[in-house]
């Protein structure tokens, strides 16, 4: 009778491999971080800019904290310290943010501060979800 330990495949953690060099590259198409991207980068902002650039703390565009709250909400993860550490551990995440880490403090910030119309936005990209019938949003 052969040993079946001798069948299976091990997980080679110290094998080197390639990642792709482009974030585009590490999701598919049709991944919800491209369209909460796609969906952000045409939202009229420009509250967000005129009073995010009158008490500027921090370099992040408002965009981008915006994306990352949008994507982490239909995800179903809503702890500010939970979506930093995604920034460094979900391709998604990474995605989104372009590789930057906006600490958990500037991402609570920015959702206190702009609660009002992020709530808003959620219900538009909710409906835009369900209208291309994207069953993955949690809310």
């Amino acid at each position: 009778m052969p040993n079946i330990m001798n069948q299976l495949k091990e997980a080679a953690t110290d094998t080197d491999f390639t990642v792709p060099y482009h974030f585009t590259e590490w999701l598919p198409e049709n991944h919800l971080a491209r369209l909460v991207v796609k969906l952000t980068n045409k939202l009229d902002a420009s509250v967000f800019n005129c009073q995010f650039l009158k008490n500027n703390t921090t370099t992040y565009e408002p965009r981008l904290l915006l994306a990352l709250l949008l994507y982490s909400y239909l995800t179903g993860m809503f702890i500010s310290r939970s979506i930093e550490a995604a920034t460094y551990s979900s391709a998604a995440f990474q995605y989104i943010a372009g590789n930057q880490h906006p600490d958990h403090e500037t991402i609570a910030a920015f959702q206190k501060r702009f609660l009002p119309e992020i709530k808003e936005w959620v219900k538009e990209v909710l409906t835009t979800c369900k209208t291309l019938g994207i069953r993955s949003c949690y809310l």
